[in-house]
């Protein structure tokens, strides 16, 4: 990975614990229908995204174990991008003026925030989900389309998207996709465990199931409260 052109400094990038993919990114993931995805209770949280006339919804339960998928919905190929650590959940179109991006997990962390790297650019450069934009090699500084989504539950995503289509349990991976691996991250207090810079403790969402932004350009979803446990939401 490239730390060539840096945008943001090198003191604040951290190690989060595993190597480069050791996260594994997920491409070309399967799905099921609505129907047949009963592994998914009505509660259950999902980040929801309707390209035209198509609807495609993925599993927290999923992302928890993948951060990453790299996926295409009506022809757009898609990264839906979910870090745990801030709860915040971003889909990027994959294309660029160099071809299709594909999406893996550094193993690095911007102010407690996943650090993508682009995997078929040789230099691999990063990307930062919650600036949506490279922060080192040759990708520093470009901006990545955000698509709008929203971060709700199963039951009502559903409700209103019956044709949706859902990524199934059949990754690829042997993960326990029933147990959440960050749960006691968040129930538990403490310190944040990642350092970070100074951190926004007055954000306020008018709803708890959408934050596209107000900015016509954002298509950001991050829980009340929960960036104030490691995140620090980037100026625009």
């Amino acid at each position: 990975m490239s730390f060539e052109n840096l945008t943001v400094p090198r003191a604040e990038i951290h190690a989060g614990g595993h190597p480069k993919d050791g996260i594994p990114a997920i491409t070309d993931p399967r799905f099921v229908t609505a129907a047949n995805a009963t592994f998914l209770t009505p509660q259950s949280r999902v980040i929801g995204l309707t390209i035209e006339k198509e609807s495609r919804a993925w599993p927290i339960a999923i992302l928890n174990y993948h951060e990453i998928i790299n996926d295409q919905l009506s022809g757009v190929p898609v990264a839906v991008t979910y870090c745990p650590l801030c709860d915040s959940a971003a889909v990027f179109d994959r294309r660029s003026t160099t071809g299709v991006r594909e999406f893996g997990v550094s193993g690095l962390l911007y102010s407690s925030n996943v650090l993508m790297y682009e995997r078929v650019n040789r230099a691999q450069s990063l990307f930062s989900q919650l600036q949506g934009k490279g922060v080192s090699g040759p990708g520093s500084g470009q901006q990545l389309k955000t698509l709008p989504i929203e971060l709700t539950t199963w039951q009502d995503w559903r409700r209103r998207n019956p044709d949706t289509t859902v990524a199934s349990l059949q990754t690829g991976h042997q993960r326990d996709y029933t147990r959440n691996p960050y749960e006691n991250y968040f129930s538990t207090p403490r310190p944040v465990a990642i350092p970070t810079g100074p951190v926004i403790v007055n954000l306020r969402l008018a709803t708890a199931r959408t934050f596209a932004g107000n900015a016509p350009d954002r298509a950001m979803w991050t829980s009340v409260g929960r960036p104030t446990s490691g995140c620090k939401l980037a100026e625009r």
